[in-house]
This record gives structure tokens, C-alpha cells and sequence, in this order.
């Protein structure tokens, strides 16, 4: 005979809520709580599929219940939307460019690592700026950066508590001249 205890099958992100589907017995109501507290929020549905309607800010535990039965907790990473813009994407040999960008939610304080992509794919960080107040809902940094030969380039934003790490897009920087 199955199991009668409730499971997540599946759980994702879309554009504008989580989304989550049980397994097994219909499931009466979804859980969640931020990761680092112990106080659940709960989602109601009919069918099974629950869905809150705000992307959740930082890393959460879900969980579902059916009846008496409550699925084994589910932990969801959320990393920080991390945001890199450089001057120059085409310096000459020696110029100065500035690799600025934002981080949200904002961590006003912490250090963000602007890295350097090497031969063998790993990646060597080259400045580490302070995040500075931009507002209510984001940080921001910038740093000026001498580039002498061609490159990609990311910002990084280390796991924490309430997140998971966050990376910027790449950057390409081509010297000429």
C-alpha cells in the first residue's frame, strides 16, 4: 500500500508567484515560512495546486497538509537579482573602467565580488566594492577597474542567511588598441 503522507512534486518560480503541486492525498493547505523562522503561512486550495501570491524575497520552507498528514519540509533558495553595467565594453589597453550595478533586496554593507573569468573557466574576483543605500528596496556599487587584456567579467553576492548566492549576467570586455 502507497503512502498516505502528502509530497511536493513540484515547485517553481514564474513571473509573478511560487507555485506548488502535492502528490498523493489531495492536499488541503500549502505552508510556508521564511528559513531562518518558525512561523508558517498558509495557502488554501481545492485541487491540490496552491500557489502564493507574491515571489517569495527571501529562501522559504513549504510544506502541505492533508487531513492529519504534513508533507517533510521543502527548502526553496531564492538568490538576490544582482545587476552589472560597465562604461566601457571596448577599452583601450590600461583604461579605466567602471563596473557599477545593484542588488535586490538591498544588503547595505555587505561586500560584492566583481570577478574575472580565467583560461580554465574558473573565476579569480578582482575588486570586492561595499554595497551603498540606493532606496528603499536596493543597494548599489561601483568601482573603477584598469583593464589591460580582453575578458568576462560578473559581480557575485555571497549565500547569507535569508538568501542564496546571487550572480550578475556576464560581462565581455574586448581591448583594442
Amino acid at each position: 500500500m502507497g503512502s498516505r503522507t502528502p509530497r511536493l512534486c513540484c515547485c517553481c518560480l514564474v513571473a509573478t508567484a511560487l507555485v506548488l503541486t502535492a502528490c498523493g492525498p489531495r492536499a488541503e493547505r500549502a505552508d510556508r515560512r521564511p528559513s531562518d523562522l518558525e512561523a508558517y503561512v498558509a495557502g488554501h486550495a481545492a485541487n491540490g495546486d496552491f500557489s502564493f501570491a507574491q515571489r517569495p524575497s527571501a529562501s522559504s520552507v513549504y510544506r502541505v497538509t492533508a487531513g492529519t498528514a504534513t508533507s517533510p519540509e521543502v527548502a526553496v533558495a531564492v538568490a538576490p537579482l544582482v545587476g552589472l553595467k560597465v562604461s566601457d565594453s571596448t577599452p583601450r589597453k590600461g583604461q579605466r573602467v567602471r563596473f557599477h550595478g545593484t542588488v535586490r533586496p538591498k544588503h547595505n554593507g555587505t561586500r560584492v565580488a566583481i570577478q574575472r573569468k580565467r583560461a580554465d573557466g574558473t573565476w579569480v574576483t578582482v575588486r570586492s566594492p561595499l554595497l551603498r543605500d540606493a532606496g528603499s528596496s536596493f543597494s548599489r556599487y561601483s568601482k573603477r577597474i584598469r583593464i589591460r587584456r580582453s575578458g568576462t567579467y560578473r559581480t557575485v553576492i555571497a549565500a547569507h542567511a535569508d538568501h542564496a548566492e546571487g550572480v550578475s549576467r556576464e560581462r565581455a570586455l574586448t581591448v583594442g588598441g
